[in-house]
C-alpha cells in the first residue's frame, strides 16, 4: 500500500462527538508524519480544532445551499488520495465521495446509506441489532477503528485541544476579577446540553452548588454559551457566596483552557464534559437515555459516572415513553452526585496529567 500524501477527515458535527475523534486523528498523524491531514468540520466548531499540531489545514464549512458549489469545487480540486469518513451519514460519504478519491474508508454499518459511496468499508463487533449509540463500543474506539484499518496505532493517540498564551491571559484575567485565589478550589459545573433530554434537572444543580459553597467552600464556576444565558439566572442567589458565571463569557476556543484551572467538572452527556476528560480533570458524568458506555467521557473505566438501573434506560429517545418524565435522570440524587464529586477531590489517587491520562484509575459508580 503506497503511503497517503494527502488526507482528508470528515467530522463536521457535533462538538462532543468532534472530541471524540481528536485521539484517532492524531494517530493518523503519528503513522503518517508528513502527509498533508485537512479536517472538514462546521464553521460553528472550528474554533475546538484551533491550534492542533496533527492538522495541516482545518476547512471551516457552511452547509447553507449557496455555499454547495464552492465545498463541491474544492473536493474536485482537492487531490484527496484518502478520506475518513468518521461522521458515518448520507452527506459526509457523499463528500467522500465526490472528492474523488481512490481509498474512501467509513464505517460498514455507517446509516442513510453512506457506505455505498465508499471504496472501504470497516466492520465493527456486532450489536445484535441494537443501535451503536446504545452498545458497549465507546465512539473513540469506533473511530479507531478506522484509523487501525489504515495501519495506525490506537495507543499514539492524543487529545489536542485549544491551549493558546493569549486565551491562557484571558482566563486568568477572568479568575482574577472574579476574586479566585490560589488556594480556592474551583468545580466547573454544566448543565445544559444541546438535547433538553440529556439533563440533569436544573433545580438538582442549584442545590448542589449551593451545598459545594455552604457546605464545602468550594467555588461551582458555572459553564455554557450565551443560549444558557436564561438558565444560568436560576443560580443568581448562589453569586453572592462564591459561585462564579462563565456562561456566555468563554468562547469554544477558551473553554479548555478554563477547564485546565478546575480540579473537576460535574455535567451532563455533553460537549464540556467531553472536553474536561479530554484536557486530563477528573469528571463526574450524570446520564440517562444515553448510554455511557458508548458515549461516555473516556476511558470510562477511569471516570465517575452515575446512570440510572431502570429497566427502561438506556433508551436513547428524544422523547419519554415511561409516566415520570426522565425519571432516569431524576432518580439520581443531589447527595449521591455531592458524596462521589467530594470523593474525587479527597482521593490522592486522583491526580491529573497534560495529555489527559490520569496516573491512577477511577472505577465507575454503578
Amino acid at each position: 500500500m503506497d503511503s497517503p500524501t494527502n488526507i482528508l477527515v470528515i467530522k463536521s458535527s457535533s462538538l462532543g462527538d468532534i472530541v471524540h475523534a481528536l485521539p484517532a486523528v492524531s494517530a493518523l498523524r503519528h503513522r503518517w508524519p508528513h502527509a498533508r491531514i485537512t479536517w472538514l468540520i462546521k464553521e460553528s466548531l472550528a474554533d475546538v480544532l484551533d491550534g492542533n499540531p496533527d492538522l495541516d489545514e482545518i476547512w471551516p464549512v457552511n452547509f447553507s445551499c449557496q455555499f454547495w458549489p464552492a465545498i463541491l469545487h474544492k473536493l474536485w480540486n482537492g487531490a484527496f488520495d484518502v478520506v475518513v469518513d468518521f461522521q458515518g451519514l448520507f452527506r459526509s460519504g457523499f463528500l467522500a465521495w465526490v472528492s474523488g478519491a481512490p481509498r474512501r474508508i467509513g464505517f460498514a454499518k455507517a446509516r442513510e446509506g453512506a457506505p455505498l459511496f465508499y471504496t472501504e468499508k470497516v466492520d465493527l463487533p456486532a450489536l445484535n441489532g441494537v443501535p451503536w449509540r446504545l452498545g458497549p463500543m465507546h465512539a473513540v474506539d469506533r473511530n479507531f477503528a478506522l484509523v487501525r484499518h489504515l495501519g495506525a496505532d490506537p495507543l499514539r493517540g492524543n487529545w489536542h485541544l485549544p491551549q493558546h498564551p493569549e486565551d491562557q491571559t484571558i482566563i486568568e484575567q477572568l479568575l482574577r476579577k472574579a476574586g479566585v485565589r490560589k488556594s480556592d478550589s474551583l468545580i466547573a459545573i454544566a448543565p445544559w446540553s444541546r438535547a433538553a433530554w440529556k439533563c440533569w434537572p436544573l433545580e438538582h444543580f442549584v442545590e448542589l452548588c449551593r451545598r459545594l459553597t455552604m457546605e464545602k467552600a468550594i467555588r461551582p464556576v458555572l459553564v455554557g454559551s450565551r443560549q444558557d444565558k436564561e438558565g444560568a439566572r436560576a443560580f443568581k442567589n448562589l453569586h453572592g457566596v462564591g459561585l462564579m458565571d462563565c456562561v456566555g463569557q468563554v468562547s469554544l476556543r477558551q473553554l479548555p483552557v478554563l477547564l485546565r484551572h478546575m480540579e473537576a467538572l460535574v455535567g451532563n452527556d455533553s460537549a464540556p464534559l467531553h472536553i474536561a476528560a479530554g484536557v486530563g480533570i477528573p469528571v463526574v458524568g450524570l446520564y440517562g437515555p444515553t448510554h455511557y458506555k458508548a458515549t461516555g467521557p473516556y476511558p470510562v473505566d477511569r471516570q465517575i459516572i452515575l446512570h440510572s438501573a431502570l429497566p427502561c434506560a438506556p433508551c436513547g429517545c428524544r422523547t419519554c415513553s415511561q409516566p415520570i418524565q426522565q425519571e432516569c435522570l431524576r432518580v439520581i440524587g443531589v447527595q449521591e452526585v455531592f458524596e462521589k464529586l467530594c470523593s474525587v477531590l479527597s482521593s490522592s489517587s486522583v491526580r491529573t496529567i497534560s495529555d489527559g491520562s490520569f496516573t491512577n484509575d477511577q472505577m465507575e459508580s454503578p
